[in-house]
């Protein structure tokens, strides 16, 4: 059998000749004809270094995780209580490649949860009442007066709110004409007694962190016939400030003190 000149050309043409490349740190070909470069990392036994990325909500298990590497470059994003460590970021001088990371998200507790999405989030009396039972290990109630209501009677006045309307007719008669003035005024009472007028709630934001205590207050809707009910925590972005350098000061207080922390991002 016989190969004419044209195919020859077209097998030397497709052929890939494989070269290595020197004066790099790791073993790289060369493929032609396109100079495609291409690691050989995959057929050796170890990687050329260490990577990986570690994410956790656990600020224990992120702080023993660097305190085993060293070199670390740490940054805490207070707003988003978050933080990331780079093990490879290297220096102005050697940069690294920044592919060794852990990264730390703070998970919100479940009753922390549930009290940021209820507030200020208008409900009928049915759905405040339970809501005070689901969570009433959390809660303690306080009415009009300032003095403690027990859970039981606190949901029981809930439940019996009712609304009422006023109205006052009053007259002026004078010397050269007549007045009439006419006002009505919405009562909203429960048939129990006392009115409960703040929440209470006393638990941990995130695991990690201490507990805080949230006051909100009970507001009543009286534009319809049947009451809405809406709480509000009092100053909570102030709380969540302090929460956020709470945070802040635990982590770099725990941390080894060899690793560079930063407040703020960094994306290499």
């Amino acid at each position: 059998m016989s190969i004419d000149k044209s195919a020859i050309e077209h097998i030397q043409k497709t052929s890939t000749d494989l070269r290595e490349v020197e004066n790099t740190d790791h073993k790289v070909i060369a493929i032609t004809p396109s100079l495609e470069l291409k690691s050989l990392e995959q057929y050796q036994e170890f990687r050329n270094q260490f990577r990986g990325k570690f994410h956790t909500s656990s600020m224990k298990d992120y702080e023993e995780y660097l305190s085993e590497h060293n070199g670390t470059n740490c940054f805490i994003d207070i707003d988003s209580m978050s933080s990331n460590s780079i093990f490879d970021l290297g220096d102005k001088e050697k940069p690294g490649h920044a592919k060794h990371t852990a990264s730390l998200k703070l998970k919100k507790t479940a009753p922390y949860s549930e009290l940021i999405r209820h507030d200020q989030s208008p409900g009928n009396q049915r759905e405040l009442a339970e809501w005070i039972e689901d969570w009433k290990d959390y809660i303690q109630i306080i009415d009009e007066t300032g003095a403690d209501m027990d859970i039981v009677p606190a949901v029981a006045a809930i439940r019996r709110i009712t609304i009422e309307a006023i109205r006052k007719q009053g007259n002026e008669t004078r010397t050269f004409g007549e007045s009439k003035s006419s006002l009505e005024s919405i009562d909203a009472k429960s048939e129990d007694g006392n009115m409960p007028a703040w929440i209470v709630f006393t638990c941990k934001p995130y695991e990690d962190l201490p507990e805080h205590t949230f006051h909100s207050r009970i507001s009543i809707l009286t534009s319809t016939d049947k009451p809405k009910l809406v709480t509000r925590i009092i100053q909570l972005e102030a709380i969540q400030e302090e929460i956020a350098t709470e945070f802040k000061e635990l982590l770099k207080k725990d941390l080894p003190k060899e690793i560079d922390i930063f407040i703020g991002t960094f994306a290499p």
